[in-house]
Order: C-alpha cells, then structure tokens, then sequence
C-alpha cells in the first residue's frame, strides 16, 4: 500500500518504464457534490500498487504520469474515474483508451461491466463484494484491498 509522499514518487518512476498503466479508483460519493478519493489502483503490467490518497500531499509524481503522453492510460467506464482525478488533480489523463468504450464498438452493450469482460475473455470470475465498501474508513479491510 502506498501511504507516502515518496513511496509515490518511488512508484512513478518505476512506472515510466512501462508504455501503458491500468488506472481504477475507489471513491465515496454521498452527501458531496464530488466523489471522496478512497483508493486507487495503479497495476503496469507487472506490478499492482494500492493508493491511499488520504496520505499523499505531494500528487506531482502521478500527475506527471498522467500527463505523459508516452504513457497509455487505461480505464474501464472511466468518465467518473476522470471526474475524480479532475477535481483531486485538476487533472485529466492523456492518452487514455476506455475499454467499456472499446467493448461498445466490438457491439457489447455500452454499459458492460469490467466483471462481466473479464468472465467472458479470460473465464475469471471477480468477486464484486467489495463495491459498496466505505473506501474512506481506515484501517481498509483486507477483503477490500
């Protein structure tokens, strides 16, 4: 789990080694007109580094990832992941390829989930318990990360 100024900057910069990144947040959306960042998750092909951004201060390392063109950005049903990174960042991923989007011209239905891709291609089957999870309560609870 990544909790520090630099253990985040030490992930960015394991991460230029790498031409694209997979990108999901956690977030809690209730009584707030914005989402609440929770969690992100950040996986390079290789590795999957867990966020917790209620102790980062410093987000310029992930924001120069984000920003980096040389860098792909993949997200599935990204539009509220983008509103988070957004308002968290003032920031908006660039280049970014959308899978459910991607899904939606192989003609999956526009709001096909990740789980239900996953199943289908890979036989997998994700366990989608935790969705509901207060991603702002902390300790988090190991089932949720």
């Amino acid at each position: 789990m990544i909790t520090t100024d630099d253990a985040l900057a030490s992930l960015c910069e394991a991460v230029r080694a790498f031409p694209a990144i997979a990108l999901d947040t956690e977030f809690v959306r209730t009584r707030t007109y914005y989402p609440q960042l929770g969690l992100i998750q950040l996986f390079d092909g290789e590795h999957l580094a867990l966020i917790d951004p209620l102790g980062i201060t410093d987000w310029s390392p992930l924001k120069a990832i984000l920003r980096d063109p040389s860098i792909t950005k993949f997200l599935h049903a990204g539009s509220e992941d983008l509103e988070v990174f957004l308002n968290v960042f003032a920031n908006y991923h660039n280049p970014l390829i959308d899978t459910q989007i991607l899904a939606a011209f192989c003609g999956r239905p526009m709001s096909w989930g990740f789980a239900s891709m996953v199943e289908e291609y890979s036989g997998v089957t994700l366990d989608k318990s935790e969705s509901r999870t207060d991603w702002l309560a902390r300790p988090l609870d190991r089932t949720s990360v």
